[in-house]
């Protein structure tokens, strides 16, 4: 099971056709780009290169060959999915955010959502008459696309609610992974060291074929258990006294809203803090992007706030709004960055560091890691707490 993260940005232009998920949306401007600029697919495809480690879509259709000028990305998708299917690996589940001013999405949202459904459904195409089909059947659009098919080999569902032939319900959900329950058709409980309440689906779609195929419980709750995870992406690093969750290999708006929600759901920390650098790649809509984001972040759920580089700064002035004087730390470097940030580290603290690679926030990691949390008692009998490496009193 591999899971890839995908985002893109295009400029808004008169003149252009705005396309989303392969529908066209009425509006006076459309998206600039050398095919027709859907966003949404390109972001789709990126994620699934991603996720099979094999680059972006500017190195299977860049934006010098004519013949992808003006081509509908819904072709490329097509393409994409016949990739993944030379891999030998299939879609479980798709979960997309779309971040833009107007026009209003809403009215389209179904038709997208049917327009992807259906290019995931070519992988029927080259399904063997005694083939498997599996998928997640809380999807009520996947659900009546599929219905519409007709299809004649043998298909499993998995989801939550009680018409799917495998069933799951969440249990814990903490730093270290998440708990879940299988409860039909037979109750059995299960673990996976991989953080996200998402990650239950897409171990019962793994639960669900090996079902199938008759592998014992105990390999398949083995199996899952020892899921090899890629370093510096929700990678949680323990020091003594706090934890750092590590997520500095790339940053996006969509993937920081879903770092901060992990975050808020690791309700055994008494201190969360929250390091965000810069977000790049995003086009002329950067700094917009950027505080957006900062106005987002829960300042009942986190204690502090720092941010580094130009763009990150953005953030913080707009977080500033929601959270206490002096909560909000915007920083020029990283010695500065780690220095500020001792300073407020408490004991049973959890830390979010976040940026896009070139940051290489990975050294502020490290760095922090060089020194661990003391605990001092003071003349008046107030305790302290401080790193232990480079602090003076």
């Amino acid at each position: 099971m591999r899971t890839g993260i995908g985002y893109d940005v295009h400029k808004m232009v008169e003149g252009r056709k705005l396309i989303l998920g392969g529908v066209e949306i009425p509006h006076h401007k459309g998206l600039l780009g050398h095919s027709d600029a859907d966003v949404l697919i390109h972001a789709i495809m990126d994620s699934i290169l991603g996720a099979l480690a094999l680059g972006d879509i500017g190195k299977y259709f860049p934006d010098t060959d004519m013949q992808y000028k003006d081509i509908s990305s819904m072709v490329l998708l097509e393409k994409v999915h016949n990739i993944m299917k030379e891999h030998g690996y299939e879609i479980g589940n798709i979960d997309s955010i779309v971040v833009a001013q107007e026009p209003k999405f809403a009215p389209y949202i179904d038709s997208m959502r049917e327009n992807i459904a259906k290019a995931k459904l070519e992988i029927l195409e080259g399904l063997r008459p005694d083939g498997l089909f599996v998928y997640c059947g809380d999807d009520p659009i996947l659900k009546k696309e599929i219905e519409k098919l007709h299809i004649e080999q043998k298909i499993l569902t998995y989801g939550k609610e009680d018409f799917n032939d495998y069933q799951c319900e969440l249990g814990i959900v903490d730093e270290n992974g998440v708990s879940f329950k299988l409860t039909y058709p037979n109750p059995e409980n299960y673990y996976i060291p991989m953080l996200g309440s998402h990650n239950m689906f897409n171990a019962t779609a793994a639960i669900t074929v090996a079902k199938y195929f008759n592998i014992p419980f105990k390999s398949i709750q083995e199996g899952l258990y020892h899921i090899e995870k890629t370093g510096m992406r929700n990678e949680l690093v323990y020091a003594e006294g706090f934890t750092i969750l590590n997520d500095s290999y790339k940053s996006n708006p969509s993937s920081v809203l879903a770092a901060l929600n992990t975050l808020y759901n690791m309700k055994q920390y008494k201190q969360k803090i929250v390091v965000l650098g810069d977000m790049l790649g995003l086009g002329e809509e950067e700094v917009k992007m950027h505080e957006e984001i900062g106005l987002k972040i829960d300042s009942t759920e986190i204690e502090y706030l720092f941010t580094i580089g130009p763009l990150a700064q953005h953030m913080g002035k707009m977080a500033k709004l929601n959270f206490e004087k002096g909560k909000v730390i915007s920083c020029t470097n990283k010695p500065q960055l780690v220095e500020k940030l001792k300073r407020v580290i408490k004991p049973n603290s959890i830390i979010l560091v976040k940026a896009s690679r070139p940051l290489e926030l990975e050294e502020v990691v490290e760095r922090i890691l060089e020194g661990e949390v003391i605990e001092l008692e003071s003349l008046d009998n107030l305790k302290l707490f401080a790193l232990s490496d480079d602090l003076k009193f």
